[in-house]
């Protein structure tokens, strides 16, 4: 064999069925290594929880709490507490694993949804924080 023999191109002809299996062999190993089987959010253990934190910067507030779908909308079942001079409110919660809606509730009664969080119509004119664990 030569050198001119190994560095000359050929061609390859790969039959159109074999081909196309080929083809979507390819793209199904592609789908799965970018993650698209997590388009229903993360799998979790049957009893998981996560961690969340809930933040809002409400300097002027005498009183915050979170209401959501997590503690059916109940505008006192969940204070946050305020931290520092700085105005900043927080509040803790396991939540299990999905999509949960909240908004938060100042003085009780001005509901806000969360500046840092995507947000959805509620069907009656305001907006709800979405949150996906």
């Amino acid at each position: 064999m030569s050198v001119q023999d190994v560095q000359s191109p050929r061609t390859v002809r790969i039959p159109t069925r074999a081909a196309v299996r080929v083809g979507i062999g390819l793209l199904a190993a592609l789908v799965l290594w970018l993650g698209g089987g997590r388009s229903h959010g993360p799998i979790a253990a049957p009893g998981a929880v996560v961690t969340v934190h809930f933040v809002l910067s409400a300097p002027d507030a005498r009183a915050v709490s979170v209401a959501g779908t997590f503690n059916q909308w109940d505008a006192r079942a969940t204070p946050l507490v305020r931290t520092g001079a700085n105005g900043m409110w927080t509040a803790t919660l396991e939540l299990p694993p999905g999509q949960h809606q909240y908004a938060f509730v100042v003085d009780g009664v001005r509901w806000v949804p969360d500046p840092t969080a995507p947000a959805v119509d509620d069907g009656y004119g305001r907006r709800n924080s979405v949150l996906t664990l």
